[in-house]
């Protein structure tokens, strides 16, 4: 499996790219051949935190229907070129 991304996920949090504050790493390998393919951060109780704060923001001010449409209209644009 082969993606730019992989080998530097992390994980989203409003809106943004985020490493772990502590705890340890998760090696994501190929069961078939030990490779590993990724590395993830093992996430706490903060980023936990953060991520329900950022989604009750997100809730207590949703985006407009036309907004949501331009996004998914642009969303399935880049997963029809990612499939070519």
């Amino acid at each position: 499996m082969q993606h730019p991304l992989l080998p530097h996920m992390t994980g989203y949090i409003a809106g943004r790219f985020l490493p772990a504050s502590t705890g340890p790493t998760l090696w994501v390998r190929d069961p078939a051949t030990g490779e590993t393919l990724a590395t993830l951060p093992e996430y706490g109780e903060a980023e936990a935190n953060a991520a329900v704060d950022a989604a009750a923001r997100a809730l207590a001010n949703p985006p407009s229907f036309d907004e949501r449409r331009r996004v998914l209209i642009a969303l399935g644009d880049l997963v029809r070129q990612e499939r070519e």
